[in-house]
């Protein structure tokens, strides 16, 4: 066989693994070098840690353990604006979580009780550059965010009829402060601060502020996601 008609010799795909699931982590990585791929580990979901190792190790797919819903969309947008394919182990499949992972760019989601010998063929799906994630799966998750993010849109719709003005002062009606402190705190006449109350209730279309919090209490307006004063 002459040199022309050799073929060419592949690199071995290279794998990074981010994330804080310690057991699994190395399960993985011993059965990903099984199958003769490089392996990194970064602890942790930093995302500047995670793409800075990944400039250095060029990987061809990031896989990234789920942790904190948040941080883990954020570390999956900034593998896929580094250039790298994403996969994300999950809690749960049909969760919001998994679908905001794909809709952030992963390329598949795969639950943490998957078997090893799958999950290193989704990744070897994905180091290739092909679809690893079922289409008919794919269309779950994307009905899932939708259906989400109309819930979401509906519940915090009568908070959007509030100004920032008014929305401070219901944050600090929901803490228990009376019109007085209210004025004390922001600085205003007591008399403003239950002209605030009542446009709050009107908008609101409830006729006291026991109500008003109830509400915003049984919307988790008040949550992480809810209410901002400011």
């Amino acid at each position: 066989m002459t040199k022309q008609n050799q073929p060419t010799r592949q690199r071995n795909r290279r794998v990074m693994l981010a994330g804080d699931n310690g057991l699994l982590i190395d399960s993985l990585r011993l059965a990903l070098n099984r199958e003769k791929m490089r392996v990194s580990v970064t602890g942790g979901t930093d995302p500047a840690m995670v793409t800075k190792a990944a400039a250095e190790f060029e990987p061809d797919v990031v896989v990234v353990f789920e942790g904190d819903p948040d941080a883990t969309v954020a570390l999956i947008r900034a593998v896929i604006e580094t250039g790298h394919s994403a996969v994300t182990l999950t809690k749960d499949l049909r969760a919001v979580d998994s679908a905001r992972f794909v809709a952030a760019g992963a390329a598949s989601v795969v639950g943490l009780d998957t078997r090893l010998s799958a999950l290193v063929k989704v990744v070897e799906l994905a180091c290739a550059g092909k679809a690893a994630l079922p289409l008919g799966h794919r269309y779950e998750l994307e009905g899932i965010l939708r259906e989400h993010t109309q819930a979401e849109a509906r519940r915090i719709a009568p908070l959007e009829e509030l100004s920032p003005r008014e929305r401070a002062i219901f944050a600090l009606i929901y803490e228990g402060l009376g019109a007085e402190q209210i004025a004390d705190e922001e600085c205003i006449a007591v008399s403003t601060v239950r002209t605030h109350i009542r446009n709050i209730l009107t908008k609101l279309q409830v006729h006291s502020q026991l109500a008003a919090v109830a509400m915003a209490r049984s919307h988790r307006w008040f949550d992480s996601t809810g209410l901002n004063r400011k």
